[in-house]
């Protein structure tokens, strides 16, 4: 049988801040202590890739690449859900 090992983050991912999280998670993407550590570390990275990248307009949150332009003007929410299920981090196996 195959084990997995999910790696937990127990810190912030936003880098002014790594404050302790109420509890452990696995979601890389859930990984912030609150909503304004969320806004200060996607502000300049794409919700998508997130890769950097320097926005034109305030609300602009996804970089200009066109897969992600076009699917986040026909249905934002949609694609978040997509992205949050695709970036989850797999599980490494333990092997013996």
């Amino acid at each position: 049988m195959t084990e997995f090992k999910a790696e937990l983050r127990h810190r912030c991912r936003n880098s002014k801040c790594r404050s302790k999280l109420p509890e452990p998670v696995e979601n890389e993407r859930r990984a912030f202590c609150a909503k304004c550590c969320f806004a200060s570390h996607y502000r300049h990275r794409c919700l998508v890739c997130e890769q950097p990248f320097k926005r034109k307009r305030e609300n602009q949150h996804v970089c200009s690449r066109p897969p992600f332009t076009h699917d986040w003007e026909r249905s934002p929410a949609r694609l978040v859900a997509l992205v949050l299920r695709c970036n989850q981090r797999r599980p490494k196996r333990i092997t013996m």
